[in-house]
């Protein structure tokens, strides 16, 4: 038996029945272990978001079940274009990390034109899309079968170290997606403070490292900090500030060498060792955008730009 591990994502509604034929018939020849369907998958009263970005990165393949109500279209609007709509996110996170995406065309349905759904996932209408039917339901089902296990995992396999990078890269992803959607970067009206608007509750950033090891959570609080709650942001010698900034730079730690310097440089920190790239990604784009600096000695105090938070997270 294959071991290939497998993400089911539909639209609840017409589609609910081809999921559940899909899900009996993959569990078959998988294992039931081995293929995630959130009804059948979730035990009650866990956090649904969290424990879907953990099956989500820990996949070889996600399945994407498009019915003719896959773009919520059919009931009045477009739930696809919805940022906190599921089925989007699913997707999103999967293309966005490299995941191989099927899409599975359900009783005669087409892939949406590019006009009917978001950019992020245009990428979608470039994959081989494979048809269920009723009727010829034994030989689709076939072809999906062979088109999942010919999947290659590819750099992650099995490797523990190797999966624990993709999954932090997907849990940033996810929490990327999460602050843009409690801001509206387009109409804010403190622009060198982005935190300060109606609406914003600290939780909403808290709950989000729930499931970080140690050097994710000191890394992504003290940027959280950052963020959230002071306009200036003061670099400190202390040890946790070291040690998240020397984490999300790959063992660097943030420097501003001389009064009035234009720039932030970089020196060594080598005492933090095995990061991925997830972390990285984060410092380097922050530090990489506008910043302005006012009263610049070292480990002085650098003010937080909107550059900062926009662009954080596009590299990844």
């Amino acid at each position: 038996m294959d071991q290939k591990k497998i993400f089911v994502s539909y639209r609840h509604g017409h589609s609910d029945p081809y999921a559940g034929w899909l899900r009996d018939r993959l569990a078959q020849y998988f294992g039931s272990s081995h293929v995630f369907m959130d009804v059948r998958s979730l035990d009650p009263g866990v956090d649904f978001p969290k424990v879907i970005v953990q099956a989500i990165a820990a996949c070889d393949v996600l399945i994407a079940l498009i019915g003719a109500d896959w773009t919520g279209a059919a009931e009045g609007r477009s739930r696809i274009s919805d940022k906190n709509d599921w089925v989007r996110q699913e997707v999103e996170t999967a293309l966005d990390s490299g995941i191989r995406v099927i899409p599975v065309l359900l009783q005669g349905a087409q892939l949406p034109s590019v006009q009917e759904i978001p950019s992020s996932l245009g990428r979608i209408r470039d994959k081989n899309a494979l048809t269920l039917t009723s009727g010829t339901f034994e030989d689709d089902m076939r072809r999906l079968v062979s088109a999942i296990t010919s999947v290659d995992s590819g750099d992650w396999g099995d490797d523990p170290a190797k999966r624990l990078e993709r999954g932090r890269t997907i849990r940033f992803a996810e929490m990327d997606r999460q602050y843009r959607l409690l801001f509206d970067f387009s109409k804010l009206q403190h622009r060198n403070n982005p935190f300060i608007q109606p609406g914003f509750r600290r939780g909403q950033l808290d709950r989000l490292t729930d499931n970080l090891d140690p050097d994710e959570e000191v890394a992504l609080m003290f940027l959280c900090n950052l963020w959230v709650d002071k306009e200036v942001a003061t670099l400190k010698s202390d040890q946790g500030s070291s040690r998240a900034l020397a984490a999300l730079t790959h063992r660097r730690v943030i420097y501003v060498p001389y009064s009035g310097s234009k720039s932030v440089q970089f020196i060594p920190y080598p005492q933090i060792i095995n990061l991925d790239r997830g972390l990285t990604t984060i410092i380097l784009t922050l530090a990489q955008g506008n910043i302005g600096i006012s009263s610049v000695k070292p480990l002085g105090k650098l003010p937080l730009a909107l550059q900062y938070i926009g662009d954080r997270l596009t590299g990844l």
